[in-house]
């Protein structure tokens, strides 16, 4: 494997442990804290605090998936790409989901206050 591909790989890795410790921080957080935040929270705040929750947990999911998708790339491939249909499916995944869980989170915060 070239030294650009190991790059590639290295980055794709760290982006992807970032992202999930900010997806399961950001519901952990959530999770530990709305109460504090938002006395009496809207129906329309907790629906949309959950589906927050569910859309982080995909991008949790997803960012798992994706870490052991390169390790079987890395592990069966004899030229490794980082453009790999489906590490591109999984790891897009992860950040899409990501960012919706994160406006979804403000959202939330923003109708419960």
């Amino acid at each position: 494997m070239s030294d650009p591909d190991r790059k590639a790989f290295d980055f794709a890795q760290s982006i992807t442990q970032q992202i999930l410790t900010l997806s399961t921080g950001i519901t952990t957080i959530t999770l530990t804290f709305f109460d504090k935040f938002a006395k009496h929270p809207s129906g329309l705040a907790k629906a949309v605090l959950v589906s927050s929750w569910s859309v982080l947990a995909l991008s949790i999911l997803s960012g798992i998936l994706a870490l052991m998708a390169m390790a079987g790339i890395l592990e069966k491939s004899n030229d490794p790409k980082i453009y790999s249909d489906n590490l591109k499916l999984i790891a897009g995944t992860q950040i899409v989901a990501f960012f919706a869980g994160v406006v979804l989170t403000v959202v939330a915060g923003g109708l419960a206050v």
